[in-house]
């Protein structure tokens, strides 16, 4: 350092130290060098620690909340991720996730519920592309590659087989269907499913709030 900020006794030693180490067959500036990558790496080391898989969902998340149009809408997105991905590898760091982790996250659901895996699948590699976009992991890992090889991992999906279609009820026996469901909650809930044609999502995300009570002909739901 300059004068004053070192004294000439702190200059001093430090010839002197840096005389010591070029007689022992050390170069004063690599060892300088070597010091600082050392503790740049340290830092990075740091920084890495501290995210996760799940770190990383949420923050993509949150870049996307804008581009929702509800909010069931961004509980659809991320639920593929949330139920079938994060419940797994969630506290892993995203620069250790590996095609063959992704292949063995996925395997249990990748025939028995296809879209729900390949929507998973596709929302991970989403996922860690903001996470490589903003910095939080490196950028070495090709993420379509990786992609395609949890896919091939991972075999073709089994083609749903003609008769294991639910056969659809005839329109004649729906007002006796109707009138045999049960007041449950599940009941009630397939009940307004028939009467509003909606799908089962729109009533399984249905909050209080959706419904108007002080509508002159009584309750309206807002879809």
């Amino acid at each position: 350092g300059a004068y004053p900020d070192v004294s000439l006794t702190q200059a001093r030693e430090a010839a002197d130290r840096a005389r010591a180490l070029v007689r022992s067959g050390v170069d004063p500036i690599d060892q300088r060098d070597a010091r600082k990558v050392e503790q740049a790496a340290a830092v990075v080391e740091e920084q890495r620690a501290g995210v996760t898989l799940r770190c990383a969902a949420e923050a993509c998340l949150t870049s996307k909340r804008e581009s929702f149009k509800s909010e069931r809408a961004e509980q659809r997105w991320f639920m593929p991720v949330k139920n079938h991905i994060l419940n797994h590898i969630g506290e892993a760091h995203p620069d250790d996730i590996t095609a063959a982790m992704i292949a063995k996250t996925l395997s249990p659901i990748w025939n028995d519920k296809m879209e729900t895996a390949r929507q998973g699948l596709n929302r991970l590699i989403q996922i860690l592309s903001h996470a490589q976009a903003t910095g939080a992991i490196s950028k070495g890992t090709n993420l379509e590659w990786m992609k395609t090889q949890a896919r091939a991992e991972l075999g073709e999906q089994a083609r749903p087989h003609e008769d294991d279609h639910i056969p659809s009820l005839p329109w004649r026996e729906c007002p006796a269907f109707y009138q045999n469901l049960p007041t449950t909650t599940a009941g009630l809930a397939l009940r307004a499913l028939m009467l509003t044609g909606l799908r089962s999502g729109a009533l399984r995300f249905l909050r209080p709030e959706y419904i108007a009570h002080d509508h002159e002909g009584g309750p309206v739901l807002t879809v």
